[in-house]
C-alpha cells in the first residue's frame, strides 16, 4: 500500500466514523485503570488503582478496604458479560446454593476435592436436598458416564482478575478442568484474598514458582460466534457462571 492508498483508506474509515478526516492526535480517554476505581488522565499522577497493582506485583498483601474495593470490581465485570457474582459470608453458603439449585433444578454435582469447599460443607449441604454428589479427586472412583452427565460443577479458583471478571484455576489430580468445563452451570467460591487487579500480578505469581501445567482462565459464560457474528450461549462450556466472593478476610478463617 503506497502513501495515497493509506490516506485515502483512512479517509474513507474517518468519513464512516463522522469525522472530516483522520485524526492526527490519539483521543484521551475517559479513564485510566480499572472502572469503578480512582483514575486519572495524568500518567504522572498515582491513581487507587495503581497502588494497589503494585502492590499486588510486589506481594504486598491489600487493605480490607482494597478488597472490597476489587470485590465491587470484579461484581460489575462479570455481571456485564453475563455471569452472577455476589459477595457473601460463610454463612450464606447454603442459601447461596439453594437459590441456584431451585433454578436450575440440577439432579447431579461434580465437584473439586478442595480445601475451601471442605471446610464451607459443599457436600453436606448439597446431599440435603438428595442431589447426586461426586468428587473430583484422585482417589476417587468416579466413572466418565458420571462427569459427562454432571449438571452442575462446583469448584474454587487460584485468583480472580478483577477488571475482567476473570476466574483463573489451576489443575491437578484434585482440581479437574471438567469441574469447569462439562456442567452447564458452574458454580465458584473464591475468598478475597485470592482477588487481584489485573492479570500482569496473577502472571508474576505464577512465574515465581514453577509455572503449572494446566492454567485455565475463565470470563463468564460460553460464547461462541459464526462468521455472521450469531452469538451462542454454552455449546463449548457451562451457560451460566455464578461466583461467590467469601467475605471473610482470610482462607484460614473460614
Amino acid at each position: 500500500m503506497n502513501a495515497n492508498d493509506e490516506a485515502t483508506f483512512l479517509s474513507n474509515i474517518a468519513q464512516r466514523l463522522g469525522r472530516n478526516e483522520p485524526l492526527q492526535v490519539a483521543p484521551k480517554r475517559a479513564y485510566r485503570g480499572s472502572e469503578g476505581l480512582q483514575h486519572s488522565l495524568l500518567p504522572s499522577e498515582i491513581t487507587e488503582s495503581n497502588q494497589i497493582l503494585q502492590k499486588q506485583l510486589q506481594g504486598i498483601p491489600l487493605s480490607i478496604k482494597e478488597q472490597n474495593q476489587l470485590a465491587d470490581v470484579f461484581c460489575k465485570s462479570l455481571v456485564e458479560i453475563g455471569g452472577h457474582a455476589k459477595i457473601i459470608t460463610k454463612d450464606q453458603v447454603t442459601i447461596a446454593l439453594q437459590d441456584i439449585f431451585l433454578m436450575h433444578r440440577p439432579t447431579s454435582v461434580l465437584a473439586w476435592k478442595d480445601p475451601l469447599l471442605d471446610k464451607l460443607g459443599i457436600q453436606k449441604i448439597t446431599q440435603n436436598y438428595s442431589l447426586k454428589f461426586d468428587v473430583w479427586s484422585d482417589s476417587s472412583n468416579i466413572d466418565k458416564e458420571s462427569i459427562a452427565k454432571a449438571e452442575l460443577g462446583i469448584t474454587s479458583a487460584d485468583y480472580a482478575v478483577a477488571e475482567t471478571g476473570s476466574l483463573v484455576l489451576i489443575g491437578s489430580q484434585t482440581h479437574g478442568r471438567s469441574v469447569s468445563l462439562l456442567p452447564a452451570t458452574h458454580v465458584a467460591f473464591v475468598p478475597l484474598s485470592r482477588l487481584h487487579l489485573r492479570a500482569a500480578s496473577v502472571l508474576s505469581e505464577l512465574r515465581t514458582n514453577r509455572m503449572p501445567s494446566s492454567v485455565n482462565w475463565i470470563t463468564g459464560p460460553s460464547r461462541t460466534s459464526d462468521i455472521e457474528m450469531d452469538s451462542t450461549i454454552g455449546v463449548h462450556g457451562p451457560a451460566h457462571v455464578y461466583v461467590f466472593l467469601m467475605l471473610d478476610e482470610k482462607d484460614d478463617q473460614l
